[in-house]
C-alpha cells in the first residue's frame, strides 16, 4: 500500500452519485492503493452541479437525480476510507489565486489543486490542461 496520502478530482467520485465517467483508474483501485482517499468538499458541490446539468439535458429526472446525489453523500460520508478536507483556508486561497493567475479558471479546480499543494497530497486527476499547468508550476504530486 502507498504511503502518501492522495486527493482525487471530482470525477473519481461521481460514480458513488450514479453518474457514468470513463476514467483511466477506477476509484476501487485508487482505494486498494492507497487505502484511503482524501476529498475537498467543493467536490460534492461540483458533483451537484454537474447532476443539475444531467437534467437540463433530459438523462435523468429531477426526482432521480436528487435521490441519487443524497444516497451518494450518504455512501461516501459513512465510508471512512473517505476523509474530508478542510473546504478553504487563506494559504489554499493563496494558492488557488496564483493558479488562476497562470490560467485555470475552474475555481472547483484551482480549490482541489491548492488543498493538494497545501497539504501535500498526491492529486490524483485526468484533466489534461489541470495537469499540463501544474506540471508546468513545478507540482510534483500531480498522478
Amino acid at each position: 500500500m502507498a504511503m502518501h496520502n492522495v486527493i482525487v478530482d471530482t470525477s473519481y467520485l461521481l460514480p458513488l452519485f450514479g453518474i457514468d465517467v470513463k476514467t483511466k483508474i477506477k476509484l476501487e483501485e485508487i482505494l486498494e492503493e492507497y487505502g484511503k482517499v482524501y476529498y475537498n468538499p467543493i467536490s460534492l458541490i461540483e458533483a451537484k452541479w454537474v447532476m443539475y446539468r444531467i437534467v437540463k439535458r433530459g438523462l435523468i429526472s429531477l426526482k432521480e437525480a436528487r435521490s441519487d446525489y443524497r444516497e451518494g453523500l450518504e455512501a461516501l460520508l459513512r465510508d471512512r476510507r473517505f476523509i474530508q478536507t478542510q473546504l478553504t483556508s487563506p494559504e489554499v486561497e493563496g494558492i488557488a489565486d496564483e493558479l488562476e493567475d497562470m490560467g485555470l479558471k475552474d475555481y472547483f479546480d484551482r480549490l482541489i489543486a491548492a488543498t493538494a499543494i497545501v497539504n501535500d497530497f498526491k492529486f490524483l486527476t485526468e484533466d489534461r490542461e489541470l495537469i499540463r499547468l501544474l506540471k508546468d508550476s513545478n507540482f510534483k504530486h500531480v498522478i
